[in-house]
């Protein structure tokens, strides 16, 4: 799943994808908590992880959300 922006694109990982890309030791236990929650529900791609690259295919950083809307259809964005 992919956004692409005039300068920027924004892509949701799936979990394969995800674990392969290393974060900061300060962050890998929580990329290694999405990995997981990927596998076990991997529907859910778009509500966990994205990554942001540039035109020429730079990351540039990443972000996203606290897995999928509960019951009051709220997200956590983080």
């Amino acid at each position: 799943m992919r956004l692409r922006g005039s300068r920027l694109t924004l892509t949701a990982l799936d979990a394969d994808e995800l674990e392969s890309i290393r974060w900061d030791p300060e962050d890998e236990d929580a990329r290694e908590l999405f990995v997981r929650r990927l596998r076990a529900d991997p529907g859910a791609r778009g509500f966990w992880v994205w990554t942001a690259t540039l035109d020429d295919g730079t990351a540039i950083g990443n972000g996203g959300f606290g897995g999928r809307p509960v019951e009051n259809r709220r997200l956590t964005v983080g």
